[in-house]
Protein backbone atom coordinates (compact mmCIF):
# COMPACT_ATOMS: atom_id res chain seq x y z
CA UNK A 1 0.00 0.00 0.00
CA UNK A 2 2.77 2.53 1.05
CA UNK A 3 4.61 2.56 -2.43
CA UNK A 4 1.36 2.55 -4.57
CA UNK A 5 0.58 5.83 -2.46
CA UNK A 6 4.40 7.31 -1.85
CA UNK A 7 4.56 8.16 -5.69
CA UNK A 8 1.19 9.57 -5.79
CA UNK A 9 0.38 12.92 -4.76
CA UNK A 10 -2.84 15.44 -4.62
CA UNK A 11 -5.78 14.27 -5.93
CA UNK A 12 -4.13 10.85 -7.27
CA UNK A 13 -3.11 10.06 -3.43
CA UNK A 14 -6.30 10.53 -2.19
CA UNK A 15 -7.88 8.58 -4.20
CA UNK A 16 -5.92 5.66 -3.59
CA UNK A 17 -6.08 5.99 -0.05
CA UNK A 18 -9.53 6.17 -0.61
CA UNK A 19 -9.71 2.62 -2.31
CA UNK A 20 -7.08 1.02 -0.39
CA UNK A 21 -9.03 2.18 2.97
CA UNK A 22 -12.32 0.19 1.34
CA UNK A 23 -9.90 -2.74 0.58
CA UNK A 24 -8.70 -3.04 3.91
CA UNK A 25 -11.99 -2.57 5.14
CA UNK A 26 -12.96 -5.68 3.88
CA UNK A 27 -10.19 -7.58 4.33
CA UNK A 28 -10.33 -6.33 8.04
CA UNK A 29 -13.97 -7.78 8.07
CA UNK A 30 -13.22 -11.41 6.10
CA UNK A 31 -9.85 -12.06 8.83
CA UNK A 32 -12.72 -11.09 11.64
CA UNK A 33 -15.14 -13.89 10.21
CA UNK A 34 -12.55 -16.58 9.50
CA UNK A 35 -11.00 -15.82 13.31
CA UNK A 36 -14.34 -15.61 14.86
CA UNK A 37 -13.87 -18.57 17.29
CA UNK A 38 -10.20 -17.15 18.28
CA UNK A 39 -12.03 -13.78 18.43
CA UNK A 40 -14.69 -14.63 20.29
CA UNK A 41 -13.02 -17.07 23.16
CA UNK A 42 -8.85 -17.10 23.51
CA UNK A 43 -8.71 -12.87 22.81
CA UNK A 44 -12.13 -12.11 25.39
CA UNK A 45 -10.40 -14.13 27.98
CA UNK A 46 -7.06 -12.74 27.37
CA UNK A 47 -7.87 -9.32 27.57
CA UNK A 48 -6.83 -8.08 24.38
CA UNK A 49 -8.89 -6.08 21.79
CA UNK A 50 -10.52 -7.53 19.37
CA UNK A 51 -9.17 -8.52 15.75
CA UNK A 52 -11.50 -6.00 13.83
CA UNK A 53 -9.80 -3.22 16.01
CA UNK A 54 -6.48 -4.33 15.30
CA UNK A 55 -6.83 -4.22 11.82
CA UNK A 56 -8.16 -0.94 11.71
CA UNK A 57 -5.48 0.37 13.91
CA UNK A 58 -2.86 -1.52 11.56
CA UNK A 59 -4.18 0.66 8.78
CA UNK A 60 -4.09 3.79 10.88
CA UNK A 61 -0.31 3.29 12.49
CA UNK A 62 1.22 1.86 9.86
CA UNK A 63 -0.20 4.20 6.37
CA UNK A 64 -1.85 6.50 7.72
CA UNK A 65 0.84 7.90 10.17
CA UNK A 66 3.08 8.52 7.38
CA UNK A 67 0.93 9.74 4.89
CA UNK A 68 -0.50 11.99 7.47
CA UNK A 69 0.82 15.59 6.41
CA UNK A 70 0.67 14.73 2.71
CA UNK A 71 -3.00 14.30 2.53
CA UNK A 72 -3.96 17.11 4.91
CA UNK A 73 -1.86 19.29 1.99
CA UNK A 74 -3.96 17.63 -0.43
CA UNK A 75 -7.15 17.96 0.96
CA UNK A 76 -6.55 22.07 1.27
CA UNK A 77 -5.48 22.17 -1.55
CA UNK A 78 -8.48 20.70 -3.03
Amino acid sequence: VLPSLREKHDEFMLRELVKRWANHKVMVKWLSRFFHYLDRYFIARRSLPPLNEVGLTCFRDLVYQELNGKVRDAVISL
